[in-house]
């Protein structure tokens, strides 16, 4: 994920396998504080895109965890259901 960056089609052909920050200095027209200023932007995109460990054990509770409310809600619903069908037969 560290040599992908948003581009247009030819840009990324062109790039190919060379690093962003290689592709830019050497191709892209413009002065050096402008090319430098695209770079920071580059690495600040991918800076967002960086991985992280997260503990599988937390997202399973979490993921039981709503499994367990939508089955009350669905409950509730049901419930609901019955309660109006009552009321529909006593008016």
């Amino acid at each position: 994920i560290g040599n992908l960056v948003p581009s247009c089609k030819d840009c990324n052909s062109k790039k190919g396998s060379k690093t962003y920050q290689k592709f830019i200095l050497e191709n892209i027209a413009g002065d050096e504080d402008y090319k430098h200023n695209l770079i920071s932007k580059l690495d600040a995109h991918l800076r967002l895109a960086q991985p992280f460990k997260t503990d599988l054990t937390d997202v399973k509770i979490k993921l039981a965890e709503l499994k367990e409310i939508k089955e009350k809600i669905f409950s509730l619903m049901k419930e609901a259901d019955r309660v109006v069908l009552e009321i529909k037969h006593k008016l």
